[in-house]
């Protein structure tokens, strides 16, 4: 037998086979949603094949040309396209890469709920504006100017941030 799983609206399958403990792990294919044939035998009973749900998550925003190197993105001062913007996980390891689009946006989603870092790969002849300048964070470039690293971002289920920035 192999079961199927379809996921309601809004979640996705967790990733299949993790960690040593079978009764506690997700069983089925995130892409598929089937999991591995199982045999049974007259009389026996297998309880542990089932499925993990989770509500993916998002992190964006934009990298804007911070006219008066202030940190805040001001009226005026637009999005710069193609920047390339990376996703590291908490370990530090590159998952994802995104370029920016003619406004300057970036959104990186579907994700699984974590701690991200993002960073961004410097156009030439261009620094990063002061990082957390003012109280606004959805204005503010959140962009370390030395490491070219966001601070941690934790995200939890069908949570959805786009106020990581570049000025």
């Amino acid at each position: 037998y192999s079961v199927g799983f379809v996921s309601p609206s809004g979640y996705a399958i967790s990733a299949v086979n993790q960690g040593s403990d079978d009764s506690a792990d997700s069983d089925a294919d995130p892409v598929t949603g089937v999991t591995a044939t199982v045999t049974l035998v007259n009389g026996e009973n297998n309880l542990t094949v089932d499925a993990g749900l989770y509500q993916p998550t998002s992190l964006g925003d934009k990298v804007w040309l911070d006219v008066n190197a202030d940190g805040i993105q001001d009226a005026g001062e637009n999005g710069i396209a193609n920047v390339v913007v990376i996703l590291y996980n908490a370990a530090g390891t590159e998952i994802a890469r995104d370029t920016t689009d003619a406004n300057g946006n970036y959104l990186f989603s579907n994700l699984t709920p974590g701690t991200f870092t993002v960073g961004v790969v410097l156009p030439v002849g261009y620094a990063v504006s002061p990082a957390t300048q003012g109280s606004d964070t959805a204005t503010d470039s959140n962009i370390d100017p030395v490491m070219l690293l966001s601070s941690p971002v934790t995200l939890t289920g069908g949570q959805t941030d786009t106020t990581i920035d570049a000025g």
